[in-house]
C-alpha cells in the first residue's frame, strides 16, 4: 500500500507531508513538523490517504495506528 500525510490548508490548498510508497507491511515511523506550513488563520484538516490500487486481487491493506498532534 501507498500510504501519505497531506495537510489541508484553509485555503483550500495542499501539502504533502510524507509519502511512502510499496510499504510491504513495513512499520514506518515519522515526525514531522508540522509550522512551517501553518501560515493561515483558519481550520486545518489533516488527511491520512491509503492508496492501495489493488487491481491484482491480491489482499492489500494500508492502516494508521497512533496518529498524535503535540
Amino acid at each position: 500500500a501507498d500510504l501519505s500525510v497531506v495537510l489541508i490548508k484553509p485555503s483550500g490548498a495542499s501539502v504533502t507531508l510524507f509519502s511512502a510508497s510499496g510499504t510491504n507491511g513495513a512499520l514506518l515511523v515519522r515526525s514531522l513538523k508540522l509550522n512551517p506550513h501553518l501560515t493561515d488563520t483558519g481550520t486545518y484538516e489533516l488527511r491520512l490517504v491509503s492508496d492501495i490500487g489493488n487491481d491484482l486481487g491480491v489482499y492489500a491493506e494500508g492502516r494508521f495506528d497512533e496518529v498524535g498532534l503535540f
